[in-house]
């Protein structure tokens, strides 16, 4: 009786180390004009994600933090050893921010002559690259057959907008990947709230945000294992690969910016 009963105990903390452990796992990214490698480290604990970007594979650049019961996310710069917070009331006062920066523009603009006006237009588009015109086009995906990418095996995905095809990605079923589950349920809630972000950008403003890539993610409903990226090139411009994942333990800590780090305040 009592070796059954330290069995079951056994069997409970274990279950219970299992449901509460995070989820690490990797992708290999690869630029092909400047050819640049590098990598994501990517932990998922419950609602949270952290991504951390290593320049050739190696270096620390940059790190996205989401805390998906707060809704919120942190982004740092190592190089500059700062960080900043962005939530729902940020985005708000950002995208009120920038429709009243837009209306200013075009205020400066009409008595612009119409190469100038359209130069300027060019201007602002380059440095808010996500931004588009009242022309964007909504991406459309189409399957394209299967694949086994690192012995996963997954599904073809085209996407175009319009003619232009601009990505290619496989998907697998999440349950295929150790710890797929617990990511799928983590990444959904971030697209949810990226969705949340560009609607909010959109219909608060003059212009157009395109929908994050993870809005994509609850539509293949599945892991890419492999994406291709075109951008507005014929050709490749980028490609990333999953590598592996694993379960991990994770301190709390891992979530947060790092020691020593100064917060800047976000405006236009």
């Amino acid at each position: 009786m009592l070796n059954k009963l330290i069995f079951t105990v056994f069997i409970f903390f274990s279950l219970a180390i299992i449901a509460n452990s995070a989820v690490q796992f990797e992708m290999g990214h690869k630029e092909f004009n400047p050819e640049i490698n590098a990598k994501t480290n990517v932990l998922v604990d419950g609602k949270s994600i952290k991504m951390e970007y290593m320049e050739d594979g190696k270096a620390l650049d940059n790190t996205m933090i989401f805390i998906g019961d707060k809704d919120k996310m942190i982004f740092v710069d190592h190089a500059e050893k700062k960080y900043f917070i962005m939530n729902k009331e940020d985005i708000k006062k950002i995208s009120d921010q920038l429709n009243q920066a837009m209306s200013q523009l075009d205020e400066a603009l009409k008595d612009m002559p119409p190469e100038q006006r359209e130069q300027m237009k060019q201007l602002m588009k380059n440095k808010m690259p996500n931004m588009s015109d009242s022309d964007y086009i909504q991406p459309v995906m189409k399957k394209a057959g299967s694949d086994i990418v690192n012995g996963y095996t997954c599904v073809n995905y085209d996407i175009f907008k319009g003619d232009k095809l601009y990505r290619k990605t496989c998907v697998t079923k999440w349950e295929s990947i150790i710890g797929g589950e617990q990511i799928a349920a983590a990444m959904i809630n971030m697209a949810d709230f990226m969705e949340h972000m560009t609607k909010t950008f959109s219909n608060n403003s003059q212009v157009k945000f395109e929908k994050n890539v993870f809005h994509q993610l609850k539509e293949m409903n599945g892991f890419p294992v492999k994406t291709i990226d075109y951008g507005d090139s014929d050709k490749i411009v980028s490609e990333s690969i999953f590598e592996s994942s694993k379960i991990v333990n994770a301190e709390k800590s891992e979530f947060e910016p790092p020691n020593g780090y100064k917060r800047e305040v976000i405006s236009m």
